[in-house]
């Protein structure tokens, strides 16, 4: 198992965490878990934190089932909207821009940062999920309604 170098970035200096496997898993099922919750069959979610789920759900969905990435290719159709709600409509906006912004820069070509498809990618959208999950937990049922549409 691959352990990564905790990076530092500029925008309120988010700190990216080591996820282990076993952390995977438990993050695939907070997310489904709030989904059943929160997220509605068709549409977008009522409450704004059921959209913050929903987005995520897309960014990887889309990723693990397909290779998009949000930010190039068909990924641009298919995943982007969603992260661009992530990092532009969300309380949590400034944070997750840091982290969708860097995910973007370490796949430039001859970067030195350049990431592999099971590797830094796929870790940077993890950790971004386990910040919503963070938040919407933290927000102990008080949900706020919603105005988005994530997609």
């Amino acid at each position: 198992m691959k352990k990564y170098k905790r990076l530092e970035f500029k925008e309120e200096k988010v700190k990216i965490k080591e996820i282990t496997n076993s952390e995977t898993k438990k993050i695939i099922d907070q997310l489904s878990n709030l989904a059943d919750k929160l997220v509605p069959m068709e549409g977008p979610a009522d409450t704004q934190e059921g959209e913050m789920i929903r987005a995520i759900d897309r960014v990887l969905h889309r990723y693990w089932n397909d290779g998009d990435y949000f930010f190039k290719g068909y990924g641009k159709q298919t995943a982007a909207s969603s992260a661009n709600y992530l990092a532009t409509k969300t309380p949590i906006s400034n944070k997750l821009k840091s982290l969708l912004r860097d995910a973007r820069n370490f796949a430039k070509p001859g970067s030195a940062y350049e990431y592999t498809d099971q590797d830094m990618y796929q870790h940077y959208l993890f950790n971004i999920a386990s910040m919503i999950i963070d938040y919407v937990k933290s927000k102990n049922g008080k949900y706020t309604p919603n105005t988005y549409d994530s997609r």
